[in-house]
């Protein structure tokens, strides 16, 4: 069975000092974790609830791949 992947490039900021990290969005959440620690002053928070924008793909396209999964 194959399952289609489709990434996002956005900006989450931290609630607590408004620090921004790039994350990406999947059709699966967030990548690679929903959670997101400050490297400012490591408050944990969930990175999807905190979404500040979105940054544009060169030649607006997405990230996409197929992965098999044997079961």
């Amino acid at each position: 069975m194959k399952q289609y992947y489709t990434a996002y490039r956005a900006r989450t900021m931290c609630p607590v000092c408004s620090e921004e990290e790039e994350v990406f969005i999947t059709n699966h959440g967030i990548f690679p974790i929903p959670t997101n620690t400050c490297c400012n002053c490591t408050n944990t928070y969930p990175a999807d609830e905190f979404i500040c924008n979105f940054i544009e793909l060169n030649g607006n396209s997405t990230i996409s791949s197929y992965t098999s999964i044997k079961m």
